[in-house]
């Protein structure tokens, strides 16, 4: 599809139609960063600013609560910090800079982690078994005596 940036993924054109049809010129994750550290780097290289209307930002349910009780990812405190000199918070309250500086989060990086170990180990394991299997075979043919077929009468 023209306009559409080359080697975009299949499962990306129905966003990516959506996004030109919209008007939208450029595009970016949201994940490390989070839209802030993201928004800020794309204002940045395009020598622009930036308004975001906020309550327009999709909060999934329970999150603001949570960020409200002190569960955050460090990841979003390192990110606000370090948007801090470029964000004019325009009365907004800190729970949403934070929320609009969260990435992928660091919960997300130590599941990846344990999964990664628990994969592991469970390969390792299945090796293990087997070795042991093949082992106690090999016991067992040099400790069982060999069968003899029956003599036949002629």
């Amino acid at each position: 599809m023209a306009g559409e940036p080359a080697g975009a993924p299949a499962w990306g054109a129905a966003a990516s139609r959506a996004a030109i049809t919209a008007g939208a010129t450029g595009c970016t994750d949201v994940t490390g960063f989070g839209l802030l550290g993201h928004l800020m780097k794309m204002v940045a290289a395009s020598q622009v600013d930036a308004v975001l209307d906020v309550a327009a930002v999709p909060v999934l349910p329970g999150v603001r609560a949570l960020a409200e009780s002190g569960i955050l990812p460090g990841g979003s405190k390192r990110n606000r910090d370090w948007v801090a000199p470029s964000v004019d918070a325009n009365g907004h309250g800190e729970i949403d800079v934070l929320l609009l500086g969260d990435g992928e989060g660091t919960v997300a990086k130590l599941a990846q982690v344990f999964g990664w170990a628990f994969a592991f180990w469970g390969i390792g394991l299945y090796w293990w078994a087997g070795g042991l299997y093949a082992w106690q075979v090999r016991k067992l043919l040099a400790t069982t005596e060999p069968r003899r077929a029956p003599a036949r009468e002629a």
